[in-house]
């Protein structure tokens, strides 16, 4: 979710509250910031949340003027927030075999950290046919059955 990370007990009084934007955190940061008190760091889809933060607070949500950003309504705490692992269920099935594999499948796959899928081949065939009676598609034939 883009938006910006808050501590949501950090919150006095009933609002509306103003915040020091004093991190930004992009997917796949390792290296995070402390988040205290009235501070919130700008986060992107994907990215860690702060050591701190509880809260999520959608873009839409904010009115961000230079290193600031004012939330009107106080977010409970986990909005927005998905913990690591929770789109799927440990020991569960992720594609049962003789699937013919779609978009969604393969990001299913990669959302579980399959860096590889093993799969089969889809089934090839071909018809060879021979004799007097073959002829090419759209001709007619000469025998008691030409209309075929």
């Amino acid at each position: 979710m883009d938006g910006y990370a808050v501590a949501s007990a950090a919150l006095p009084g009933d609002g509306p509250w103003t915040f020091e934007v004093v991190a930004q955190v992009p997917a796949r940061q390792s290296e995070l910031r402390l988040l205290a008190g009235l501070q919130a760091a700008r986060i992107f889809t994907g990215a860690p949340v702060p050591e701190g933060a509880d809260a999520v607070v959608m873009q839409e949500d904010v009115k961000r003027t230079g290193n600031r950003v004012r939330i009107n309504l106080r977010p409970k705490a986990g909005l927005n927030i998905r913990r690591a692992g929770s789109e799927m269920a440990a020991g569960v099935t992720i594609l049962d075999e003789g699937r013919r594999l779609g978009v969604r499948d393969i990001a299913a796959c990669a959302a579980d950290g399959a860096g590889s899928v093993r799969v089969r081949r889809r089934l090839r065939a071909a018809l060879l046919v021979t004799g007097d009676k073959v002829r090419q598609t759209g001709q007619r034939g000469t025998g008691p059955r030409s209309g075929m």
